[in-house]
């Protein structure tokens, strides 16, 4: 066998040759006696330094040029992780979703040993991972573990029909199990809570000076909307003037710019009662005819979904409401009173975008239990003696 370097054409990168006497001749079906392998690189002492590399390989019997290895054996798992994250991004992914793959891939690199080929990941490196402790030293919560879980599974699944791996590092990982857990809702009287509690920040601000009009209560138009409707609060934040239709009293649920529904289908929801006054008015403030945004704050910039979430949280704890209210539990909380009220769970499904009835019929389960503890609770009243 004997091997040379050459640089070829105008693109200037540089190739290795390789002959062997031994192999089927040219005009033999099959392989040539000769071989050229490209080196990926445009200078010389780089391509050198390949170039011995495979000589030596080929010698040792670990390379073949007429056989090339698989790009599993070459690829480190970070370099996947990196080629994962934009396969998704190119797959038109929401920014939220493409964050939480980022974070798992990054975990799951961190947690590995440092340098680790992909073809060299094992079932240990995922456990590992899925139960590493978060970065304020806690443990990762059930909910935790099964993002990860899931995540890690569409990377493996990705690794295995790229074939950059041949085994799955996935097998004899077991799912983690989930805690049951109640959506967190309110009730009408805990919604004027956080009002009031809105109102009074407000108020006690601008007196000292530190708020203007407009300022702090944006916050109430949002929570108003968000229980009429049960949109989510992305829903919420990227909904511009093009998707209200006012004559019909209607709000359209779709993609818009960078934001992405999470069931990937389009929906129009109806508004009524305080969503639709609230709408009604801001219509009428405009600043100008554009097509701007729906919600913002006091200076006309469009809110920020992050921001909404933590004042929403502050103004839930000044209103003294338990720990696990969060934004979310607006939508809860439409989907509770509207099961309450009698309306077909299909229904409901439709109105907040579910992609399975299942998770709608979470909510069924709660005004049965709502219901359940009702009557346990008035028991008393309906114990009557015979005398």
């Amino acid at each position: 066998m004997s091997a040379r370097l050459r640089k070829l054409g105008k693109s200037g990168y540089y190739f290795a040759y390789f002959y062997d006497s031994a192999r089927a001749s040219k005009a033999e079906k099959g392989s040539f006696r000769e071989k050229c392998v490209p080196l990926g690189v445009k200078t010389k002492n780089a391509a050198m330094v390949k170039f011995a590399g495979l000589v030596q390989r080929y010698e040792l019997g670990k390379y073949d040029p007429w056989e090339p290895e698989r790009a599993q054996s070459k690829l480190s798992l970070k370099e996947a992780a990196d080629r994962f994250v934009e396969f998704k991004r190119q797959d038109d992914k929401r920014p939220k979703t493409l964050e939480a793959y980022r974070a798992s891939v990054d975990g799951l690199v961190d947690s590995a040993p440092a340098g680790i080929m992909v073809s060299h990941l094992r079932k240990e490196d995922i456990r590992r991972y899925i139960q590493r402790t978060k970065a304020d030293g806690t443990s990762p919560s059930p909910s935790t573990k099964i993002h990860r879980y899931r995540h890690l599974q569409v990377f493996v699944r990705w690794l295995r029909e790229e074939s950059y791996i041949e085994t799955d590092p996935m097998k004899g990982v077991s799912k983690p199990r989930a805690r049951a857990q109640v959506p967190s809702y309110l009730d009408a009287l805990d919604i004027q809570r956080i009002l009031n509690a809105i109102d009074a920040d407000f108020t006690l601000k601008r007196s000292g000076g530190h708020a203007r009009n407009g300022e702090i209560v944006w916050l109430k138009d949002i929570v108003k909307v968000a229980v009429a409707t049960g949109m989510r609060l992305g829903e919420l934040t990227s909904r511009r003037w093009s998707h209200v239709d006012l004559e019909r009293g209607t709000i359209e649920i779709c993609d818009s710019g960078s934001f992405k529904t999470k069931s990937h289908r389009s929906r129009r929801i109806k508004l009524v009662g305080s969503g639709l006054d609230v709408v009604r008015c801001r219509y009428e403030e405009r600043a100008d005819d554009r097509d701007g945004p729906v919600f913002t704050y006091a200076n006309g910039t469009a809110v920020v979904p992050g921001y909404v979430s933590k004042r929403f949280k502050h103004y839930a704890r000044l209103a003294r409401l338990p720990e696990n209210i969060h934004f979310h539990s607006l939508r809860h909380t439409t989907a509770t009173w509207l099961i309450e009220e009698g309306v077909n769970p299909a229904v409901v499904q439709k109105i907040l975008g579910h992609k399975d009835l299942q998770t709608t019929m979470i909510y069924v389960e709660i005004v049965d239990r709502i219901t359940e503890e009702a009557m346990e609770g008035a028991a008393g009243k309906f114990t009557l003696s015979d005398a």
